[in-house]
């Protein structure tokens, strides 16, 4: 937060005032979640912010804002090195998350998305927001009802070699939090694990 409010906004504030974004501290690391002390310091960790512009303020004014805060910001802040990234939401989920936002999220989707991935959209600190961030973040928060648990008609019509690790994952969860539906049958989940990816 103080990367943000100390060296981040200024830039910001007076080379664009009136420019809408987001701010915020997104993707990989224990600091997103949270957890962040001395020892998760000493690898991967970086004071850092993403910015979020609507899509036609990313077209006209996009690589100005990074060029003007790749002059402006330290190169170290409080001792180690600093990262940020400007980009859209849109793009943002779609290189995260392979989800185009702007369409309606089917159950198909749902049931491929990465956990970790998910997190790494609906977690960490928003310090800004006047482009839509935490309304994009409620969405992708928890599937909807109607998602799962599933049958074995739906797992089958679901799963292909490609998202074949999530839905094994999708379905260890559910076996163990006791939430199969009564639709999935033994030679369901043997068909799971019988296929190669």
């Amino acid at each position: 937060m103080r990367f943000y409010e100390e060296h981040v906004r200024p830039v910001l504030h007076i080379g664009y005032p009136g420019l809408p974004y987001s701010a915020a501290l997104l993707g990989r690391g224990s600091e997103v979640l949270g957890f962040d002390d001395e020892m998760s310091r000493d690898h991967n960790w970086e004071p850092r912010v993403l910015l979020f512009l609507r899509e036609d303020d990313y077209t006209r004014h996009g690589e100005a804002v990074q060029l003007s805060l790749r002059d402006a910001l330290p190169a170290q802040f409080a001792g180690y090195p600093t990262q940020f990234s400007v980009s859209t939401l849109r793009t943002y989920v779609q290189e995260h998350l392979d989800l185009d936002v702007d369409g309606e999220i089917e159950a198909r989707d749902w049931l491929t998305l990465p956990e970790q991935r998910l997190r790494m959209v609906t977690a960490g600190a928003v310090y800004h927001d006047e482009v839509g961030l935490p309304v994009l973040r409620d969405r992708l928060a928890y599937h909807p009802h109607d998602v799962g648990p599933i049958d074995g008609v739906t797992l089958r019509q679901t799963v292909s070699p490609s998202n074949l690790d999530s839905c094994r994952a999708i379905m260890t969860r559910w076996w163990t939090d006791g939430c199969l539906s009564s639709g999935i049958w033994v030679t369901d989940i043997q068909f799971l694990w019988s296929m190669e990816g």
